[in-house]
């Protein structure tokens, strides 16, 4: 039977607890399942647990194509680290069919073998690694495309990037800290970057910059997404960037050929300034309350987030701008019924409208089978969309096209 597997995924987080344990105790091995093609691993075991998984891995089937290991990395100490985990990177690369992999350990070294088939890497966890180590793992993994890379930090002896890595056409990476115009020459030498996701900490390229790099570097470059940014504790600095920052994103490169919106969010008790890009692409978000924005499509008008329901106007707003006349899929706070009406109408691209309204809050469900907004809802518009409560009892109202 194990002949005839060909995916594992084996976890040890606090919802299944000592799963590798249990594997290992009943007597399997990696090279037992001989036509393995995807492995997944989850190590959040002791540290003996872990390394009888990576003297597995020696062994591990020569047709695999998708490894995941992410080893907890409170376990790992002593100055044997770099050499065994050199050690483990060079099994990965040897793998002659492996085209996927993600890993987190503690210190991830170039490898030294050069691999004949990887195409896409993940390395997630802290931030070991410098432009000069970038151009070797290139040297070392020919074929790859797509590169996730941990944060970036600026190191006093790394030297810029002067090699072109012309394989590359996926990157997301993070930068703390660093120079300007060394991240400006590394995005350059990536000519055939269509997919390009970043972050900066504590710097920014403004954009009309980024809009050269762009028309003069990427040309293929079809989706972006970025969050940068910016402490001062002047505040007056502040409420002068916002504006000069929106300003250079909001040329017709940005807000017509390339339909790339931008949103800048400010907190007047906090030194942060935030500049992402729409819709929000990164799994966390720093946020003070009250919050104030300002979004490119909206350019005259701030958004004050200490209240958070939208009236008529503010709708007609939405519904008219660029963000709005290409969104499918909207989340909103509304003041009363009639803003639902002028959403579904005047938004042409919408199929699905989840809608919080205070309104609605005094026309819960008469009955079972009796619901009074939606009752008033359903003759004003078109029969092609379907409204139901997201509970029986629920203040919130789902709408989407059939």
């Amino acid at each position: 039977m194990v002949d005839q597997i060909t995916s594992i995924r084996l976890s040890d987080h606090d919802n299944i607890p000592y799963e590798i344990d249990r594997f290992l105790s009943h007597g399997f091995t990696f090279r037992q399942f001989t036509r393995l093609k995807s492995l997944t691993l989850y190590c959040n075991c002791c540290k003996q647990v872990q390394e009888k998984i990576l003297f597995e891995l020696h062994y591990i089937s020569t047709e695999l194509t998708h490894l995941t290991i992410i080893l907890n990395t409170n376990y790992y100490f002593g100055i044997d680290i770099n050499e065994r985990n050199r050690s483990l990177v060079n099994i990965i690369w040897s793998l002659p069919k492996l085209i996927y992999c993600k890993i987190k350990m503690p210190y991830f070294p170039v490898p030294t073998i050069v691999s004949t088939s990887l195409q896409h890497l993940l390395i997630v966890g802290r931030p070991f690694y410098s432009f000069h180590d970038i151009a070797y793992l290139i040297k070392y993994t020919p074929h790859l495309k797509q590169l996730t890379l941990p944060r970036k930090e600026r190191q006093s002896t790394d030297h810029e990037l002067s090699s072109s890595l012309t394989s590359i056409i996926s990157l997301n990476t993070e930068f703390y800290l660093e120079q300007e115009h060394r991240i400006i020459n590394f995005f350059r030498n990536m000519p055939n970057l269509c997919q390009l996701t970043f972050r900066m900490v504590n710097l920014y390229i403004d954009g009309y910059k980024l809009e050269q790099i762009i028309r003069n570097d990427l040309i293929k470059l079809k989706i972006l997404r970025f969050e940068m940014s910016i402490i001062s504790n002047n505040e007056n600095i502040r409420i002068q960037k916002v504006p000069e920052l929106l300003k250079s994103y909001s040329s017709p490169f940005w807000l017509e050929e390339r339909r790339w919106f931008v949103r800048c969010d400010w907190q007047q008790n906090n030194n942060n300034v935030y500049l992402y890009t729409l819709p929000y692409a990164f799994y966390d978000y720093h946020l003070v309350w009250p919050i104030r924005s300002q979004l490119t499509c909206f350019p005259d008008y701030t958004y004050d987030w200490s209240y958070n329901r939208y009236n008529n106007e503010q709708c007609a707003v939405l519904a008219r701008s660029p963000l709005g006349m290409q969104c499918e899929a909207l989340y909103i706070y509304a003041k009363n019924r009639t803003c639902i009406c002028d959403l579904v109408q005047k938004m042409a691209n919408l199929r699905f409208l989840y809608v919080n309204c205070y309104e609605n809050q005094k026309h819960r469900p008469l009955s079972e089978t009796r619901d009074q907004l939606i009752e008033w809802l359903q003759p004003r518009i078109s029969s092609k969309w379907v409204i139901a409560r997201e509970g029986h009892s629920s203040p919130s109202l789902v709408l989407w096209i059939r």
